[in-house]
């Protein structure tokens, strides 16, 4: 047989092999893996820290791990609602330790040293880097202020940044496996209108998370599983998200999807089933048409 007669079926099995990795990936995470997140509960005194824990995804991922024995540390800045948050996960009657870490996020001087000293002495197993986020403007890049754009970076980029910095290693020196975990955002790949600050800041977590975990394991031999949580619509009390359907879960269930997904291997990873397959959808259809229906979404005219 001519050797020509083999590019064409060469050709389609190698197009083919990057979307049945996804497949086998897919079917992995969300139909055989089980929950493994008691491995990173080292000891009684293992401490989970998830920030911007006042509300929404943070709050659910913190219920989801006191319910499994985790004592946890939620950060917020307003401690109103961080005192709720902490009451309700008492109420569980787990009988885990509930700490407050009330710190801005946004704030352009952290007191770092004080925070240090604050979580010094605590086994924090598990790193929740949550906190993040920005209302979508209604005015292009150039218009809107500095001030507004620095504020975003320092939340969505820094703040994990900084807090990542400094308890990796503490993190890697306990006798067990250890967790981070970067809440990411379909925003990185394709971007809302106007909200440049937030998309980059983004793509900043998603290329940290890949960076962290080639050292962890390919220089460092540690233990340490770095995740970034690839995020799609998840439902919000006020905002576009306001309701729960098949592809926007609420965050206790998107919470339980996070925690389930802990150490399953897969560095970059959808918990939600849906958003795994939104994603690859996006993937497939080419950036214009991805635009077209990011602004279809919205409301907003196409343009050219």
């Amino acid at each position: 047989m001519p050797a020509s007669q083999y590019v064409l079926p060469g050709l389609v099995v190698a197009l083919s092999l990057p979307y049945l990795a996804s497949l086998s990936t897919f079917v992995q995470n969300h139909l055989i893996k089980r929950c493994t997140i008691a491995d990173y509960r080292l000891s009684p005194q293992s401490y989970a820290l998830i920030t911007g824990a006042s509300d929404g995804i943070g709050r659910g991922i913190a219920l989801e791990l006191v319910k499994r024995g985790f004592n946890v540390v939620i950060h917020g800045r307003n401690r109103e609602k961080l005192e709720k948050v902490k009451g309700e996960l008492e109420a569980l009657g787990t009988g885990g330790d509930v700490k407050i870490l009330l710190v801005d996020s946004g704030e352009e001087n952290v007191d770092w040293e004080g925070i240090g000293k604050e979580l010094e002495g605590l086994e924090i197993t598990i790193l929740v880097n949550n906190a993040g986020g920005m209302a979508m403007p209604s005015v292009s890049f150039d218009a809107q202020s500095y001030t507004t754009i620095e504020f975003a970076l320092r939340l969505n980029a820094l703040f994990p940044l900084h807090l990542t910095h400094l308890l990796l290693g503490r993190m890697r020196a306990l006798p067990g496996p250890t967790a981070v975990l970067f809440i990411g955002s379909i925003a990185a790949e394709v971007p809302p209108p106007y909200m440049q600050a937030y998309a980059c800041s983004k793509s900043f977590l998603r290329t940290l998370a890949r960076s962290l975990s080639f050292d962890e394991r390919r220089l460092l031999h540690s233990r340490v599983q770095v995740h970034y949580i690839q995020t799609a619509n998840v439902q919000t009390k006020l905002g576009v998200n306001a309701a729960q359907s098949w592809d926007t879960p609420d965050p206790e269930s998107y919470g339980r999807a996070v925690v389930r997904v802990v150490g399953c291997g897969t560095r970059e990873v959808c918990p939600w089933w849906a958003h795994a397959l939104e994603r690859g959808m996006i993937g497939a259809m080419g950036e214009a048409t991805a635009e077209s229906v990011m602004l279809s979404a919205l409301g907003k005219p196409k343009g050219e």
